[in-house]
């Protein structure tokens, strides 16, 4: 298994996410995406005010 994927495993496992997809969606909208954009959702998921 090459490296990135045991990396993506092992995000995905440590996340509590079902599958690599979740996490690697995540990443890509975090990565990609201004923070102050992106703050409220986080927060929501969370359980904080937005």
């Amino acid at each position: 298994m090459e490296r990135s994927t045991s990396r993506r495993l092992m995000f995905q496992y440590l996340a509590g996410h079902e599958n690599s997809k979740i996490t690697m969606d995540i990443y890509a909208k975090v990565k990609y995406n201004k923070p102050e954009q992106l703050s409220a959702v986080v927060n929501t998921a969370f359980g904080q005010p937005a």
